[in-house]
């Protein structure tokens, strides 16, 4: 029944067509069998509409509707809704509950977060259209996967603003701190995982979809810069709980376990390293649980040749497998989270860094990361830039730059770098690559060791939005089918068998996840905890990428490269991308590459070209960053 319609004939447009809906007494109803009769399309709302065809809409509502409750009709397995939809238009649906987005203003909000007792209270807001809340709820999602927890609510208020508006506010007070870290990880490593913050709510009037928006949490809100809210974990550890806006203004959450000991320090510093006062400080890292690339290599020479004038330390987590790398240099470790980390972070004049400087804080907040902003920055890089466009990762970004001076290995990167990621020339130097010095100071070995060794390695980069994936999704993409179709082909199999080839592959580390869906009877899938990228660089006579970096790491051995780009890989970041000076061959077929690898030296004329990639052929590269360090910011 819909009553009390100032219009006096009321039609239901379907196809194009106006069927009239029967007038009584006092308005107009509805059947089912009607219904039945007229319309059972699934999944396309319909408008009621009046003589002149104009949707019944009730934006200007001066007093509340009176919608009864369950005003919905079914028979057997047929459903009919009757809403006002997201245009304030009077709507039908058939065999589906109408989504949650008509029912409320897009305006849900993150309002703050209090501690009381032991259990943190986090409150948001939000409109209803036309109808009054009868049930918020709120559920915690794990980013890139499908698991998702409920919040339960039982503290809200529903408060009538017009007509047609209601204001609800929720509080959770429900403790999920241990569900949510579980045993995931190692407490004193890099928390990666990030939760994102969803609601929903039902009401009286009719049963409504499940789909669970995110809630907003603006830039301009005073409750961003209130990012910092300790709850007790157990005995050796707290835990950090950091709201925090994501870039499309959506809440989300970091969990982060910190030793009881370091938050006492964070509370109240004071001197625990005996820091010579008259020497500048420089603090070097990579990810908090990697001691292999450019960040080791650059510390190791600092702490060889300068640690007389300066105060020289290494970040790393207690836990790293790559501890081992570091022998001999345990008076300049501090380690992640360690009260130490806080102290060694704050004094340092040079922040030397492979990705992020961040990763050099035991825990990332609006305060802490203050000390990094205030800091030199020299970013090290992990590689040549170049073959991809990372600029939306490691641009300038004003008004706090990713870096202060950025490391590059040749004058067409240094352009590039200046070209596209915003940074001034003078803030840019070419010096080569730290771990390069040690790659070419060891060439000659490695080309005598291995000479006779028919090993191949597989080592495809990772693409953006994959890692996000599910398993059962990331094996229905182009990447998963082409690299499993490829280590499973028989001509391959072939090769390895008439040759005595040996054949590895490797993921990159943000695919590592996906290692076990990878499976085959004659390649050997690698996993990162096994090797180092060195050392499965110095282990291989022949490198089949497609865009990494570390192409020019193999080649710089002077051992041959192959770039494998299918149609089916080539996505929006690398298409049109230029091939010139790439130090190997771009192969677009599996027939061309099959043959390719029936000869497994570096062509000649890619040797001759390494000059225009990497500037330098000599073990000179920290020096010459170390210099350019010392001269840019006047240590």
């Amino acid at each position: 029944m819909i009553e009390n319609l100032p219009q006096q004939t009321l039609y239901l447009a379907i196809n194009e067509q106006h069927i009239p809906v029967q007038q009584t007494e006092t308005g107009f109803s509805l059947s089912i069998d009607t219904l039945l009769d007229i319309f059972r399309k699934k999944n396309h709302p319909i408008k009621f509409v009046d003589e002149t065809g104009t949707p019944i809409s009730f934006k200007h509502l001066s007093k509340p509707l009176d919608i009864a409750p369950n005003s919905y009709i079914k028979q057997g397995k047929h459903s009919y809704f009757i809403f006002i939809d997201q245009d304030d238009e009077l709507s039908l649906i058939y065999n589906k509950k109408p989504s949650i987005m008509n029912f409320y203003d897009r305006d849900v909000q993150f309002e703050g977060m209090t501690r009381q007792d032991d259990v943190l209270l986090l409150k948001f807001s939000f409109h209803s259209k036309y109808v009054e809340v009868a049930q918020p709820s709120c559920f915690v999602k794990f980013r890139h996967q499908e698991q998702k927890i409920a919040l339960p609510i039982e503290r809200f208020t529903v408060t009538p603003v017009n007509a047609c508006r209601f204001r609800t506010e929720a509080v959770i007070d429900k403790e999920l701190v241990e569900q949510l870290l579980g045993d995931r990880y190692t407490y004193d490593a890099f928390n990666a995982n990030i939760y994102d913050l969803l609601f929903g709510f039902s009401i009286r009037e009719m049963p409504i979809s499940g789909f669970t928006p995110r809630i907003r949490h603006f830039k301009n809100h005073p409750e961003l810069l209130n990012d910092e809210h300790w709850l007790p974990l157990n005995e050796q550890y707290d835990v950090l709980v950091r709201p925090y806006s994501t870039v499309s203004e959506r809440l989300a959450m970091r969990l982060i376990p910190v030793p009881v000991e370091t938050v006492k320090y964070y509370a109240d510093p004071r001197p625990l390293l005996g820091l010579d006062p008259t020497k500048k400080t420089i603090v070097c890292c990579e990810y908090p649980d990697k001691a292999q690339d450019n960040g080791m290599i650059f510390f190791k020479y600092l702490v060889d040749q300068h640690r007389k004038h300066f105060n020289i330390y290494y970040i790393i987590s207690r836990s790293s497998p790559d501890l081992k790398n570091l022998a001999g240099y345990e008076n300049h470790i501090v380690f992640y989270k360690s009260p130490e980390n806080i102290e060694v972070v704050q004094a340092a004049d040079v922040l030397c860094h492979t990705h992020s400087s961040s990763y050099a804080l035991p825990f990332s907040t609006y305060r802490t990361e203050q000390f990094i902003q205030e800091k030199h920055k020299i970013f090290l890089q992990h590689g040549v830039t170049g073959s991809k466009d990372v600029s939306s990762i490691y641009g300038k970004k004003l008004p706090h730059p990713f870096t202060n001076l950025f490391v590059v290995s040749s004058e067409r990167e240094k352009n590039l770098i200046e070209r596209d990621y915003g940074f001034d020339a003078d803030e840019i130097v070419v010096t080569g690559m730290a771990r390069f010095d040690q790659l070419i100071t060891e060439r000659s070995r490695w080309l005598k060791r291995y000479k006779n060794r028919k090993k191949i390695l597989i080592m495809p980069t990772w693409r953006p939005k994959l890692d996000t994936y599910p398993d059962e999704q990331f094996m229905e993409s182009d990447y998963y089918q082409e690299f499993q179709s490829l280590i499973t082909d028989e001509r391959l199999k072939n090769l390895v068998m008439d040759n005595k080839y040996e054949v590895s592959f490797y993921l990159h580390r943000n695919f590592q996840k996906f290692s076990h869906l990878f499976h085959s009877d004659f390649v050997d899938v690698v996993g990162q905890d096994v090797f180092t990228v060195k050392e499965l660089l110095e282990n291989h006579h022949v490198l089949i990428t497609d865009y990494s970096s570390v192409g020019l790491d193999f080649s710089l051995m002077h051992k041959k490269v192959l770039y494998y780009r299918p149609p089916v890989l080539i996505g929006e970041d690398n298409a049109g991308e230029s091939t010139d000076l790439l130090p190997g061959d771009v192969i677009e077929s599996r027939e061309a590459l099959m043959e390719s690898l029936r000869e497994l030296k570096m062509p000649k004329r890619f040797k001759r070209n390494l000059s225009h990639i990497y500037a330098f052929d000599d073990t000179k590269a920290s020096k010459r960053i170390f210099e350019a360090m010392q001269h840019h910011f006047h240590l």
